[in-house]
């Protein structure tokens, strides 16, 4: 069993997750909590309600997923 850890989002986050689309562009700046308020959380929950689906995250340089 995991323990629930609370997760605090900002605004973009918050909206990427409450509209939930089929496809999402996000272009935030460096340090916007790609990481750990939007892609983490988000695969996380795709993973938990479409387990067999396929996920692409697609972007040009390294250094604009990091």
């Amino acid at each position: 069993m995991s323990e629930a850890k609370q997760l605090n989002l900002n605004r973009s986050q918050s909206m990427l997750h409450l509209i939930s689309a089929n496809v999402a562009y996000c272009l935030w700046p460096r340090g916007s909590g790609k990481t750990s308020g939007g892609i983490g959380p988000r695969l996380q929950h795709l993973s938990n309600v479409m387990p067999r689906s396929k996920c692409i995250l697609y972007t040009d340089t390294f250094e604009r997923i990091s």
